[in-house]
């Protein structure tokens, strides 16, 4: 269980990634919806392999950051239903220390490490 200085400072912390992250994806959508926006920070080259490289580089960002962004927000909808410190997997604790370092962990690391 965590204290309610805990529950306040992990909130904070969890919010603060949602909003980034929200203004990261944005960032790379609009970056997609301007692909001469991404050429030009391609060496200047603007042939179809850099375009295409860069175009692909951005959809992987765009993909890390969207699955980021649905792992804090999962954070934050267990924080809300005061399970945040559950392991989805076993039940067990999470480590303070752990979720002090990761927010967003749902699991213990030798668990991470199996799923």
């Amino acid at each position: 269980m965590l204290t309610t200085e805990q529950r306040s400072r992990v909130r904070a912390r969890l919010e603060q990634q949602h909003e980034a992250l929200r203004l990261e994806i944005a960032d790379v959508q609009g970056q997609l919806a301007a692909p001469e926006a991404i050429v030009d920070g391609v060496d200047g080259q603007g042939d179809d392999g850099n375009m295409l490289f860069a175009h692909e580089q951005a959809l992987g960002e765009l993909m890390r950051l969207h699955q980021t962004f649905g792992q804090v927000k999962r954070a934050l909808q267990r924080l809300e239903a005061r399970t945040y410190r559950s392991s989805e997997v076993s039940g067990h604790p999470i480590p303070i220390e752990r979720l002090e370092a990761l927010p967003s962990a749902t699991t213990l690391v030798r668990e991470h490490l199996l799923v």
